[in-house]
């Protein structure tokens, strides 16, 4: 029998993600906001249009409130917000098992995001 598992995601506007290329590892492309985190990926924001497209592979910087950082942490777009050129959808491929572990306690310990 198939399970469905229960996704938990949550708005966390105020968290700053620095995004980089593969090609720019030292310096940002983008820098923006999470607009809704889950364990798979994440809602991103950036604060300004940057020449990113589907499939695009970037890594990713960010310290959650409770202060479990993500240091260059692999994702891959896999949507863009209709009409925006700032709003995507990253999906995280890989997880080391500590940032998984990391990120799913944070997630649980927060419950589902009511916005």
């Amino acid at each position: 029998m198939f399970e469905r598992r229960k996704t938990v995601r949550m708005t966390l506007s105020q968290v700053t993600v620095e995004c980089y290329t593969y090609q720019t590892q030292t310096i940002p492309t983008c820098e923006g906001r999470i607009l809704n985190l889950g364990l798979d990926g994440m809602k991103l924001e950036i604060d300004e249009p940057a020449d990113i497209q589907l499939d695009d592979e970037m890594l990713l910087t960010f310290i959650l409130p409770d202060g479990s950082r993500f240091t260059k942490k692999r994702a891959r777009v896999v949507w863009q917000a209709h009409g925006s050129d700032t709003i995507f959808g990253v999906y995280f491929p890989t997880q080391s098992s500590d940032d998984a572990a990391q990120l799913q306690g944070y997630l649980a310990a927060r419950g589902p995001s009511k916005s």
